[in-house]
């Protein structure tokens, strides 16, 4: 098993899918020796996949696509009604598999082009989002996410919550605890928004936060220390043709200890700063709503339901408490949803 296997290895979302895709792109991508051998092209060491590579590779898993992660499909997931991304069998389908690809790949611009061209969101701002992707190819592996969008984040605050202590008798027993918002506010001065594109473990393997969403917000604090991750997918929702900004990942690295998120000391909750960055962000970008999941349809808990006891307390904190404080609309059944224009 060479080295690109060994990484789809790593826990996270779709991994029987991105292990069948290492296999498939390194029947693909192997590179022959001499003159006339097959060669590709490497941008910052990392190889180059077109449309014809990617073409093959979806091939190749055709008719796996459907057998791997039952639990939770990358493809046709009727439990994850936010996301429910279908498997498509056009001509561009191949395209779709460029969230699991580019963590340790280069995606060329006509395949970028044709992946946000799918989600078809309207109103969205498709140069950043391909910029983006294309972050992956910078020396640092990323994008300086404020002067892509020309945001000051000296200027922009995030709520803190009134309540300091939590009940933890409540989270123990997985009911919803109310938060109420100070009008105090804790600014953003000093940190940092940088981006992140695809699914799963990077080539490095260093990863502090395994990403399970294409799209990823990464938050800095002044020492460069990795403090919150956020992911997010886009879509386009049929029902009232609106682009959605769907919250999936709200996760602070467990390896090390101290970076900690803006306000921690005067009692600021992450779920709460994890969404007012989300809609810092998917205003910014022209997203006409932004969607969060509760804690009983949270897609971790149909990856692991063995983890649902021990977990899903905190995730009902992050989520469902937080959506109603900042003012999002919907139940701890289904999901919550917040207009942006």
């Amino acid at each position: 098993m060479n080295q690109k296997q060994k990484i789809n290895w790593c826990e996270g979302r779709f991994q029987e899918t991105r292990i069948s895709l290492g296999y498939a792109l390194d029947l693909v991508t192997v590179e022959e020796s001499g003159k006339s051998g097959k060669k590709f092209e490497r941008v910052n060491g990392r190889k180059k996949i077109d449309d014809i590579i990617l073409k093959e590779v979806h091939e190749i898993m055709s008719n796996e696509l459907y057998i791997h992660d039952v639990r939770d499909p990358f493809f046709d997931s009727s439990y994850d009604v936010l996301r429910n991304m279908p498997q498509r069998k056009d001509a561009d389908a191949y395209a779709d598999l460029v969230p699991l690809v580019a963590k340790y790949y280069s995606i060329d611009d006509g395949v970028k082009q044709t992946y946000l061209s799918r989600l078809n969101i309207p109103n969205v701002n498709l140069a950043l989002l391909s910029r983006w992707i294309g972050g992956q190819d910078t020396p640092k592996g990323t994008l300086d996410l404020e002067l892509a969008l020309d945001i000051d984040l000296k200027t922009k605050y995030i709520s803190i919550k009134k309540n300091k202590i939590l009940d933890h008798e409540k989270a123990k027993k997985n009911k919803e605890q109310s938060i109420s918002l100070c009008p105090e506010q804790v600014p953003l001065k000093g940190y940092k928004l940088r981006t992140q594109f695809g699914i799963g473990c990077s080539e490095q393997h260093d990863d502090l936060v395994v990403p399970d969403a294409p799209f990823g917000i990464r938050l800095y604090n002044s020492h460069d220390e990795l403090v919150l991750h956020l992911g997010f997918w886009a879509k386009n929702d049929p029902a009232d043709n609106k682009s959605n900004f769907i919250l999936s990942q709200m996760q602070q690295p467990s390896q090390i200890k101290g970076p900690n998120i803006p306000g921690k000391e005067c009692g600021a909750q992450l779920g709460i700063v994890g969404l007012e960055i989300a809609e810092l962000v998917a205003r910014e970008m022209g997203f006409d709503k932004i969607s969060t999941y509760s804690a009983e349809k949270h897609p971790m808990f149909m990856q692991y339901p063995d983890r649902k006891p021990q977990f899903k307390g905190g995730f009902t904190e992050y989520y469902d408490s937080s959506a109603k404080a900042l003012g999002y609309k919907g139940s701890r059944s289904t999901f919550y949803v917040k207009n942006l224009k």
